[in-house]
């Protein structure tokens, strides 16, 4: 294809510009996860959140966090997400031995849930 100056140029086939697209997707999707993860990241010490898996019943969870060296602080919506307070650091290492799938930072797992006010 010719330019306006008289040389030639490349054309871009849709092969290239989907490859193009699909790379500038994953950039943003790693760029969302890496912000995402890092907002979730438990402090060392402090409240944080643990999820359990779904089958294990609530006083075993209870029982893994407090042999953890955990104190459970609140539960939510979902029995298996609970709110602990870690004193030291190696709760986190401790907690996922003991059957935990994850510890992440407690934000907005375990909230209050606020009633809407209602005219009447």
């Amino acid at each position: 294809m010719q330019q306006l100056d008289g040389s030639e140029g490349s054309t871009t086939s849709p092969r290239d510009a989907l490859l193009a697209g699909a790379m500038v997707l994953l950039v943003a999707l790693m760029s969302l996860s890496s912000s995402l993860s890092s907002y979730y990241l438990p402090p060392a010490t402090g409240e944080v959140g643990v999820i359990f898996p779904p089958w294990m019943d609530q006083a075993e969870a209870f029982g893994a966090i407090i042999d953890a060296g955990g104190l459970v602080g609140s539960t939510g919506r979902l029995p298996n997400i609970i709110v602990a307070v870690a004193d030291n650091s190696d709760f986190a290492r401790r907690v996922v031995n003991n059957g935990a799938w994850v510890v992440t930072a407690a934000r907005g797992l375990c909230g209050p849930q606020q009633e809407v006010a209602r005219d009447t």
